[in-house]
């Protein structure tokens, strides 16, 4: 019998933006933080984006539950 796969759609809103933090990688104010809500089918979850204009740094941060 074949594995049945349910394609679930996922969808990104952004819910607050912030320039002018300090990006860890190249230590200068360039750093811009977003927040997102992510939502896969009926869970989501909340994702830390952190991306740098001068380096070209990004990271995503999920927090945890709790």
């Amino acid at each position: 019998m074949a594995d049945q796969h349910r394609v679930v759609g996922v969808a990104v809103e952004i819910l607050q933006t912030e320039p002018g933090h300090w990006c860890t990688r190249c230590a200068l104010p360039s750093g811009w933080i977003v927040w997102v809500v992510v939502r896969h089918g009926a869970r989501m979850h909340l994702q830390e984006q952190r991306y740098c204009d001068e380096c070209g740094s990004r990271r995503t941060v999920v927090p945890a539950d709790g």
